[in-house]
């Protein structure tokens, strides 16, 4: 998964001088790295057969980068909804994932408000 944005920042911070242990900023990033894979799982698969939105899934929640960003989501900080979402891509559980963002959250988005 290559974010040109996200790589920019921290190629950005990385050339910083500070004290990169006494911050979470690099936490902070890795962490990020799953909101936007969340972001595009939310994005594109409702296009997508099952088959292949269920593929997609997959290949995002397996990233190397994924993985190592959900060891640093605060899952007490988290709504409802983002927790759901989050421990579904923690366990990789790609076709509730899949079936969760085809059919139900479509219809709950238009009818809930964050």
């Amino acid at each position: 998964m290559e974010y040109e944005f996200n790589s920019l920042i921290v190629k950005r911070l990385n050339n910083l001088p500070w004290d990169k242990t006494a911050n979470r900023m690099e936490q902070q990033l890795k962490a990020r790295n799953v909101s936007l894979a969340l972001w595009d799982i939310l994005q594109y698969p409702q296009s997508l057969p099952f088959k292949e939105g269920v593929r997609f899934i997959s290949g995002k929640i397996n990233d190397r980068e994924v993985r190592e960003g959900i060891k640093y989501i605060q899952f007490d900080n988290l709504s409802l909804y983002k927790k759901l979402f989050a421990y579904l891509i923690r366990y990789r559980l790609s076709v509730l994932l899949c079936f969760i963002v085809k059919h139900i959250y479509p219809y709950l988005s238009k009818r809930l408000r964050r």
